[in-house]
């Protein structure tokens, strides 16, 4: 494809301080970006702490928004009012970014796919709840979490594609052997998020907790599982290697995202 006709994936980035001032530094897993790279798209660094107007300025350019994984978002914004002891990493800056971005996306049907952590953002900024820590709260053998420092290609449970979802008909399979590096899961879905398209399985093919929430009527996609690399295509819907990518978005759209319809105001 030519590179002027690809489509532009926003990619919102993370912020992290380093170096011996600290400083902080912005940026993201190239992994992520390989991948929207080799399956055809062009990826676009949307940094953290910009005015609601460049933000929406970037947004309205971008042709989809894939969402990263990172550390968790902010109880508070899911209702809670005590945080579990083992809630980590909190950053308000990439919370409000991505969870504006998220609705902006919901109510302009643009492309958003959310992965691992932007799982978590998409079921709350669309007004669902999470598991604070899936080994504390919920009744569970299956792992779903591992060592910093495991091996990408060490897989912890397969899991179950539902019949007939987006997910099975992109993938093309009934069940996957995934990895995973997560201890919260979705526990009430957003609002629209109506189809689970993949939930863990234990070996002896009982289920567990969702690993993939589908709109019905949208197209917002995310998954907790982390199962491509550059090598094996892309993790980005309908940006998959062979697949015909997404058809570019009306860059002259400017309607501004309508709370009215039961999304809470959160920023």
């Amino acid at each position: 494809m030519c590179p002027a006709a690809a489509p532009l994936i926003g990619v919102i980035t993370d912020q992290k301080p380093v170096g011996a001032a600290q400083r902080p530094f912005t940026g993201a897993y190239p992994d992520y970006l390989d991948c929207v790279a080799a399956a055809g798209g062009l990826p676009v660094l949307i940094p953290l702490g910009l005015s609601v107007d460049a933000l929406r300025g970037i947004f309205e350019r971008v042709d989809g928004v894939l969402l990263t994984g990172g550390a968790d978002v902010d109880p508070v914004l899911y209702g809670e009012t005590v945080t579990h002891e083992k809630v980590y990493g909190i950053s308000p800056l990439r919370d409000e970014a991505e969870i504006r971005v998220s609705r902006w996306a919901a109510e302009d049907d643009v492309p958003l796919f959310g992965i691992c952590r932007g799982h978590q953002v998409v079921n709350v900024a669309l007004g669902g709840t999470l598991v604070m820590d899936i080994p504390s709260q919920i009744n569970t053998d299956i792992p779903h979490d591992f060592p910093d420092g495991t091996p990408l290609d060490i897989y912890a449970h397969p899991v179950a594609i539902a019949p007939g979802s987006r997910l099975a008909g992109i993938v093309g399979v009934a069940n996957l052997t995934v990895n995973s590096w997560h201890h919260q899961s979705v526990r009430q879905a957003g609002q629209g998020l109506v189809r689970v398209g993949a939930r863990a399985r234990r070996r002896d093919r009982s289920n567990g907790t969702a690993r993939r929430a589908l709109s019905a009527d949208r197209a917002v996609a995310s998954r907790k599982a982390v199962c491509d690399r550059p090598g094996n295509g892309s993790p980005v819907p309908g940006l998959r290697r062979g697949s015909n990518p997404p058809p570019q978005r009306n860059r002259q759209r400017t309607r501004g995202l309508n709370v009215a319809d039961g999304y809470r105001e959160t920023f």
